[in-house]
């Protein structure tokens, strides 16, 4: 029998914000029994750590230079081989949730429209976009509808697969759930106008020490203020689980950003403990729709996010986009039929390059020629030993570099 497989992404969850990495303040009790039931590679990074050369990056399985998306705003190559085409060669169903970020806007609108859908079938995606309280929806001619505003984005996600997994055909099945956090959520112009005043005097309150640039425009908002402090973000029973003050500063972090990086952290924990708490709905209803055995369940991330680690005060807090750990490196669980012993972690570079041959390994096809990374799903499975090997990685003309599970290398 095929195993259906599942793709969990978040969005800018390093690998450092789990309890199994060793964290012992994030709450993350089904991601933490995810990797003692199955298997967790403790040295995964992204290929590269931006959000669009990412995601072009694992749909088709060529790096950026090859598949045409080196910034957030380039347009994906429609003449590759897909991740979702492949599977469907197989006799799998496929379905996304989420954004894709691979083809720049339509029509001035985040629609997606089925040429820039890259084989998926079933699609409730968009282009690109963090409104977690206004899950973005569309009629087939792009016209956006508002259908969720003031629910929690994944939640809402969260349900349309398990709608849409409901529905299916009977057959194998590969989907993708695209959550947008725990990346930081957008704000327009004219919601910074409304939300300016009151930020910048809880700033004072707090003695964040936030500056005058860093209210100056929406980009700088987002990647420096503590946003769950005057927006929704995510449901405030999250965020009651953690105390800012409590919070353990990273080292590395700018001692005049201490405060300001606790009130992150809040917000940042309290995203992945909704995200770990959805991950066990869904593991719960598979398993009493009789396909949680015969799933292959992967929960991963774009990249990082620096959470004030290497920056100076003068700078946005929030991001990515570096070579740095924080930025680089991103949490990989994968729990399911034939995988490695209970509780496999494994130290072994793993590169986005890498999944979807891996994936079509776990699946029991080859991917074929031509894609520069490998199939390591022998290793996942316990039929080959983890060995020694680097991985490449880079981030369009800004940098590149190798890391050999110990050391990142800038070259």
């Amino acid at each position: 029998m095929k195993p259906n497989v599942l793709i969990l992404l978040a969005d800018q969850h390093r690998h450092s914000a789990m309890g199994y990495a060793g964290n012992p303040e994030v709450e993350t009790p089904t991601f933490d029994r995810m990797a003692r039931e199955g298997v967790s590679v403790t040295t995964c990074v992204s290929t590269h750590p931006l959000c669009a050369p990412y995601r072009g990056c694992l749909q088709t399985g060529q790096p950026a230079e090859v598949n045409g998306v080196k910034w957030n705003d380039d347009n994906i190559r429609r003449d590759l081989p897909t991740l979702p085409g492949m599977f469907r060669e197989q006799g799998y169903q496929t379905a996304y949730f989420g954004k894709c970020h691979w083809h720049e806007g339509h029509e001035g609108s985040r629609f997606t429209p089925p040429e820039w859908r890259l084989g998926w079938e079933y699609w409730k995606g968009w282009q690109n976009g963090h409104e977690d309280y206004d899950l973005p929806e569309f009629t087939e001619e792009g016209v956006r509808l508002h259908p969720h505003r003031g629910r929690y984005a994944p939640e809402v996600q969260t349900e349309q697969f398990l709608d849409w997994h409901q529905e299916k055909k009977e057959g194998p099945w590969i989907a993708q759930i695209n959550w947008g956090p725990p990346h930081n959520a957008n704000v327009s112009e004219e919601e910074l106008e409304e939300l300016r005043e009151t930020a910048i005097r809880i700033n004072e309150e707090l003695g964040l020490g936030l500056k005058a640039h860093h209210f100056q425009d929406p980009w700088w908002f987002v990647q420096s203020f503590p946003l769950h402090l005057v927006t929704d973000v995510v449901p405030q029973r999250y965020l009651d689980r953690f105390d800012p003050d409590s919070l353990t500063v990273p080292e590395n972090v700018h001692p005049d950003n201490h405060k300001l990086i606790q009130y992150q952290l809040r917000e940042y924990y309290a995203q992945i403990a909704s995200l770990d708490d959805l991950t066990l709905q869904i593991l719960q209803e598979l398993e009493a729709r009789g396909e949680l055995e015969n799933t292959m369940v992967i929960y991963t991330s774009d990249h990082g996010d620096w959470i004030g680690s290497h920056r100076d005060p003068d700078q946005n807090c929030r991001g990515k986009g570096g070579a740095e750990p924080e930025s680089v490196r991103v949490p990989f669980l994968a729990t399911g039929p034939g995988l490695h012993g209970r509780g496999a972690s494994l130290d072994m570079p793993l590169a986005t390059v890498d999944l979807l041959p891996t994936f079509c390994g776990l699946a029991g096809f080859e991917a074929g020629e031509g894609f520069p990374g490998e199939d390591l799903s022998r290793i996942l499975t316990g039929r080959e030993p983890v060995r020694s090997r680097a991985v490449e990685m880079s981030l369009a003309d800004h940098w590149r570099g190798t890391f050999d599970g110990e050391r990142i290398v800038v070259s």
